[in-house]
């Protein structure tokens, strides 16, 4: 009975995930909060004019072909245990907002979408004893209990690692569809406030992006919350 406690509490591990994702919240309204007021104090105090020509004549110099070399770096590097949040950023520091976030997404819808059949064509058997971290195990239990609707969830706000979900989606029953579909709706509202708060920083006081970062990390929030709330199924025993 002791070898398997996991069979006595069945949803331990998503209790685990459900608390983790609670803390990450509360924490990034914190962080939100600190780095936006931050951002509103350099820009109103700060000239940024010279960091923005820096950035300007940096770009320029590497020629026409930039964006396409940073966003193929960004999606094939996210593809591994690599946090995205870097690239993301950048992207609305380097680009316009909407080039810096149409850009963001592809990339990252790219990297989800290639893991996920890289994963599927290599086998379970061959990539399950890589995956040791204990946060796997709650994301597992998760997606057994939610399927496709747990992908969407553990995308708001980065609630997990992006690369970990895109791992444990290719080895659990979800399909490809339902899993593109999941993760773009997922990782918008999140990828959406980077990139504006990144832009922000290159174009002096702006209200209305400090106002739209606010509105996605508000989104994201909300359909974590929204998702709590939604029934659950239990898990299949078949296996």
């Amino acid at each position: 009975m002791s070898e398997h406690p996991d069979h006595e509490h069945p949803h331990v591990g998503d209790e685990l995930l459900e608390a983790d994702i609670r803390g990450t919240v509360i924490r990034r309204l914190i962080v939100v909060g600190v780095v936006i007021a931050a951002i509103m104090v350099t820009s109103y105090l700060v000239p940024t004019r010279g960091i923005v020509d820096g950035i300007e004549s940096w770009r320029a110099g590497l020629g026409p072909t930039f964006p396409i070399i940073f966003f193929t770096c960004y999606a094939l590097i996210t593809m591994f245990p690599v946090p995205r949040s870097a690239f993301t950023f950048s992207s609305g520091i380097l680009f316009t907002a909407w080039v810096g976030l149409v850009g963001a997404m592809a990339a990252t819808m790219f990297a989800a979408v290639a893991s996920f059949i890289a994963i599927r064509l290599i086998g379970r058997e061959k990539v399950q004893p890589y995956l040791k971290q204990p946060v796997v195990r709650a994301i597992e239990a998760r997606l057994a209990r939610r399927g496709w609707l747990a992908v969407g969830s553990l995308r708001f706000i980065a609630a997990c690692p992006f690369s970990l979900a895109n791992y444990c989606s290719a080895l659990s029953s979800v399909r490809f569809w339902p899993y593109t579909l999941a993760t773009l709706f997922g990782v918008f509202p999140g990828t959406a406030a980077v990139v504006l708060l990144g832009h922000s920083l290159t174009t002096g006081p702006n209200p209305w992006l400090i106002a739209s970062t606010a509105f996605f990390f508000a989104l994201g929030i909300f359909g974590l919350v929204f998702d709590a709330k939604l029934p659950v199924d239990e898990p299949s025993t078949d296996d």
